[in-house]
């Protein structure tokens, strides 16, 4: 911590804790550290809304997440200083996230369904925690 950029330190320290909450499954913690953020550092920018959208699926929050999946795809698009491979890392993470709320609020995917989609999210070669999208998508599948 006392080595960090002093412009960084807080954010730094706020989202790591976010992360270290988020593995430790204590959401609601996480999303309280994520909001603490200040985005004025790049890579918070975009790791952050990662974050806290994963977090919004695990609390069960479809609307915020909605809200900000459609903020968050309308800055990718526009923004021309974010190179495409950056774009489309972000941009499918935020497709395969919309699946997963959809299904979440009583739109059930089916064996077939969730097949076919950890299939094609598995073959994607740009996709931000394809991991963790993989993970969702077996737990839908093992509830079906």
């Amino acid at each position: 911590y006392d080595y960090l950029v002093p412009e960084q330190k807080m954010d730094m320290y706020h989202y790591t804790k976010a992360v270290l909450n988020f593995e430790k499954r204590e959401y609601e913690t996480a999303l309280e550290q994520t909001g603490k953020i200040n985005y004025t550092f790049f890579v918070f920018k975009f790791e952050a809304k990662v974050l806290t959208l994963k977090l919004y699926y695990e609390l069960k929050l479809p609307e915020p997440a909605l809200s900000l999946i459609d903020s968050f795809s309308h800055f990718l698009s526009k923004n021309k200083i974010v190179s495409e491979i950056y774009k489309e890392n972000f941009m499918n993470f935020l497709k395969y996230l919309k699946i997963l709320f959809r299904n979440s609020q009583n739109r059930k995917l089916n064996k077939y369904d969730t097949a076919e989609i950890k299939k094609s999210v598995s073959e994607l070669k740009y996709v931000i925690s394809k991991r963790w999208i993989i993970d969702k998508i077996d737990e839908i599948e093992y509830q079906t």
